[in-house]
């Protein structure tokens, strides 16, 4: 069969590509006009070729287009090739020495050989001047020619023939001109660097390309679709959707992030209902009959590796998931996550702790690939993107049944209101989840759009809602040009040796300014950059850390002393471990908020206070340091912005930052107004939390530390001298769950320092004073008072200090505490014989709120942990000598019916504790029982 690639020479493909690139990146009009003319001029040439082979000839333009855009080109194996891979081969090609000067160019080192990281340009620029003089001034090979040897090249990377994929690409490259090596090297990289996005490329090609591709993700079924007219129509419409084809990836849907001071406006408009986000991989599964096939967010297919049928071996999931569709089901599309499962721990792992779902092995013992399924596009020939999500969900109940780590259906509520809305959220920020997101009742799948009714709400999208961190820039990235820092390398304080202080890198960070931003900071620390020293050993290049910092895996292009350096406000979603930096944990979707001018570099985070927020031990630390309150859902009056339909006036962090220092000056209590009393808390730093009812106000209570010469900071830190609470709001609970700070009453606040007199020294901490106490502090009370907080040294002066112990103590048979049992185990039996943090304690689950199996094993399985670790676990329902109730919260728990259930317990277990279950892991985490206050249900 006659095909036309075969007539259009590959050089002229290049010569369009060199027209584009010339045009430079501002001139987007020029480059359209380019791209405009040739697909017309191609066109006329399709015109003429079928007029003279005939109508039956292969006239697509697929083989150009895929050149064109070889990033979207899905049909084509990989290559496996990289740019290492490249450079040795030429070196081969050309017969260099790996020394030579040829050879440390094609590395990006300068001439020199001075070993400063340079580069003029990306690799194909550099074997395109490397190559003059050395090619043939003519290129005979066609697009035909160009395409049959990329195919062969990813067959023979597929089929492990690594040298058969080089054979290859020697024998391209001795044929070409050195401007189509260039052009080639860059589709084999799959990086053209126009500086045009893919939808506007398949835009000129014709307006209705870019919704074919969102629907087929396949060029050949755009090209197709196109040329022969079919549908085309349809494509774009309003309400109407064209459909969609098995086998054929469609782009997912997608969530568009949500100001919350909107959600109140559009629940009262819609129905809503919220879904968990899920922080997984998005995939999508197509079936019909007996095959499968299995395709990334970026339409990548991975069939070979989860099944492409249920007797494949080695698959990790068709064969069970085969098992679970319904009989009736013939052919189906589903769309959702693909989830990394513990099966020890029955969890799903976070996808930040970097275990890639799609190298999980079938024979692996510990891990295996779970689908959350939260979506069903197509059903028995039927195409389902036009129906209301409701009915979808609706369906999709019905075709598909759970199996605990295998197939999990995504849990889903109706939102009854902004109240409820409030609750589920909070509900999810307990839990440690990402997010969550909140779905239109009507809406339709819409394929690659972001504005058509789904919403994601985090945590770090609120005002307030994370902790954020003031960070000292270290180091900087240049741009692909080496022309601008367009990404900074930052760091927290370790202040261990204070007059010589080392900076420790946190993360990377590069979006959160404008342009006009980027600019100011470059121009001010452009003199102060230094370029960092980097020199060859051997095949590694090893970079010098200046005295001051430390960058670990990720050295930076320059450096700049901290003395001459700016503090960055930043905010991320959560903390995760890493390999990469100084710190053993680094910030996840960093983004700047301001630049604090107002900060000199000793006043960033510093270690500890880092360290603090990674206290938990696990590999995820999410950052929510508060609840979200029914205030965060309603719009500011005073700002337009959040009201719907006008359009957002744009402030930079700089403008936010000074608006934000202003208001904190206002609320701020200006020592200079408070008369000083005596110097009893001189040197000494205090953190007002709360208070609580009957008590002075936070800003009365600081006036009274500032009084006897107290110093108040807005946030503890390891300086802090005693933190100061009263009602347990979230952040108070955290702070005490931590047990990092010694935190007081505003009870024992007003004795030590209440009134007007002057005080002679400050009133001593007794165990019954204290919310929270460090190691050291629980010590030295454990020395001084006995279990009830009666002093062993300092006898009892007033009758009220002697009915205070009294209510400390009981007349019931004397039982020991959870941790003198402890204690006597240990002493006893030796630490050989285990770590029983739950000795003496008698648990019961409750589990009528446990409506789906893979609830019910978690509790268990938690359970069985209070078990190991010496707790006693009843099962006959209302037993007797029971000590503490575990309750699984969740979206099902009727706290009214827990509470009857509760008033039929035998007379003696009414006092029992009701705690949420999650007790039991922070119990183990912290090697001791948490407070149960902090988890108490009822």
């Amino acid at each position: 069969q006659q095909c036309i690639s075969k007539h259009v020479k590959f050089s002229e493909i290049s010569a369009v590509l060199e027209k584009l690139k010339a045009a430079g990146p501002s001139s987007s009009n020029k480059k359209d006009e380019i791209l405009r003319r040739y697909f017309e001029s191609f066109e006329q040439f399709r015109r003429e070729y079928r007029q003279k082979y005939g109508d039956n000839s292969n006239t697509s333009i697929f083989p150009i287009l895929r050149l064109l855009l070889p990033a979207a080109d899905r049909e084509r194996d990989s290559y496996g090739i990289r740019v290492k891979t490249l450079r040795d081969l030429y070196i081969k090609i050309l017969g260099i020495s790996e020394t030579s000067i040829e050879a440390r160019k094609l590395s990006g080192f300068d001439e020199s050989g001075t070993g400063s990281n340079g580069s003029s340009g990306d690799f194909a620029d550099r074997i395109f001047t490397l190559m003059r003089g050395r090619c043939p001034e003519e290129c005979h090979m066609t697009v035909w020619d160009v395409n049959q040897h990329l195919d062969a090249m990813g067959q023979h990377y597929q089929n492990g023939r690594r040298s058969k994929t080089q054979d290859e690409l020697i024998q391209m490259v001795q044929g070409m001109t050195q401007l189509d090596q260039k052009w080639l090297i860059r589709i084999i990289l799959k990086n053209l660097r126009l500086g045009m996005s893919q939808t506007k490329l398949l835009g000129l090609y014709h307006p209705k390309a870019g919704a074919l591709f969102d629907r087929f993700s396949h060029l050949s079924k755009v090209c197709e679709a196109v040329e022969s007219g079919e549908g085309l129509e349809e494509v774009g419409e309003p309400g109407v959707g064209m459909a969609v084809r098995l086998f054929n990836p469609v782009k997912p849907m997608l969530c568009q992030r949500v100001d919350l001071k909107l959600v109140d406006g559009m629940l009262k408009k819609d129905e809503f209902w919220l879904e968990t986000k899920m922080d997984g991989e998005r995939f999508q599964i197509h079936k019909e009959g007996q095959v499968y096939k299995y395709f990334s967010r970026n339409s990548y297919e991975y069939s070979h590796v989860f099944g492409e049928n249920a007797n494949q071996p080695g698959a990790t999931l068709t064969p069970y998931l085969s098992n679970l569709l319904a009989m009736t089901v013939q052919s189906v599309i589903l769309d959702g996550e693909m989830m990394v499962f513990d099966k020890s721990e029955l969890i799903y792992r976070d996808k930040s702790e970097n275990t890639d779902v799609k190298a999980i092995k079938a024979s692996n013992a510990e891990l295996r690939p779970c689908f959350c399924v939260y979506d069903v596009l197509f059903l028995n020939g039927k195409c389902l993107i036009m129906v209301p999500y409701a009915e979808r969900i609706r369906l999709l109940k019905t075709i598909i049944k759970e199996k605990v780590g295998f197939v999990a259906i995504c849990h889903r509520i109706k939102v009854k209101n902004s109240e409820h809305l409030v609750e589920l959220l909070n509900q999810a920020i307990d839990a440690h989840q990402e997010g969550v997101v909140i779905k239109k009742e009507n809406s339709v799948y819409s394929p690659n759009e972001r504005n058509a009714g789904w919403y994601k709400i985090k945590p770090d999208y609120i005002d307030n809602m994370v902790s954020d961190f003031d960070l000292l820039i270290i180091g900087g990235f240049y741009n692909f040009k080496r022309t601008f820092i367009n990404t900074f390398l930052v760091g927290v304080m370790d202040d261990r040796d204070r007059e010589n202080p080392v900076f420790l890198a946190v993360t990377k960070v590069g979006i959160g300014l404008s342009n006009d931003q980027w600019k100011q900071l470059n121009s001010s620390l452009r003199q102060h950059w230094q370029e960092v020293v980097a020199r060859k050993e051997g095949r590694t290049t090893v970079t010098e850390e200046p005295p001051e910092l430390r960058w670990g895996q990720t050295p930076p292009d320059v450096w700049i002393h901290p003395k001459h350096s700016i503090v960055l406000q930043l905010k991320g979603s959560e903390l995760v471990q890493t390999s990469s930096f100084a710190t053993t944990y680094t910030i996840r979707f960093p983004r700047i908020t301001a630049i604090r001018s107002d900060k000199t570099y000793t006043d960033v985070t510093s270690k500890d206070e880092y360290d603090q927020l990674c206290a938990a031990n696990t590999k995820v630390a999410k950052l929510a340091k508060r609840h979200v309150t029914v205030d965060d859902l309603v719009p500011d009056p005073q700002n337009s912005s959040n009201l719907p339909g006008r359009k957002r006036k744009k402030t930079s962090p700089l403008q936010r930052t000074r608006s934000t220092r202003l208001h904190l000056s206002v609320n701020h209590i200006d020592e200079s107004t408070v008369d000083l009393i005596d110097n009893v808390c001189s040197g000494l730093d205090f953190c007002i939390l709360s208070t609580s009812k009957g008590q002075p106000s936070t800003a009365d209570l600081e006036k009274i530390i500032r009084r006897h010469g107290g110093r108040i900071v807005k946030n503890p830190g390891p300086k802090t001298y005693l933190t100061i609470a009263g009602d347990r709001t979230f952040l108070v609970n955290r702070i005490i769950d931590n047990q990092v700070y010694n935190v007081a009453t505003v009870d024992w606040l007003m004795r030590a320092l209440g009134g007007s007199e002057k005080k002679e020294k400050l009133l001593a901490l007794k165990p019954n004073d204290m919310l929270a106490t460090t190691a050291t502090l629980r010590e030295e009370l454990s020395d001084n008072f006995d279990r009830y907080g009666d002093s062993l040294t300092i006898k009892i002066s007033s009758v009220d200090e002697m009915r205070a112990l009294l209510k400390q103590m009981t007349l019931d048979k004397e039982q020991l505490s959870v941790e003198e049992l402890q204690k006597g185990h240990l002493e006893i039996l030796g630490k050989r014989s285990g770590f029983r943090i739950f000795q003496g304690l008698v648990g019961q689950l409750y589990q009528e709120n446990l409506k789906t199996d893979i609830e019910l094993y978690r509790a268990k399985f938690r359970m069985l942990k209070f078990v190991r670790n010496g707790g006693q676990w009843l099962t006959e329902p209302h037993s007797r000598g029971i000590t503490t109730v575990l309750v699984a919260q969740n979206d099902d728990l009727d706290r009214s019916h827990l509470q009857q259930w509760m008033d039929n317990f035998a007379e003696q277990n009414r006092t029992a504790d009701v705690l949420r279950i999650d007790w039991i892991e922070s119990s183990l985490r912290e090697k001791r029982t948490c407070d149960k206050q902090l988890f108490r249900v009822l």
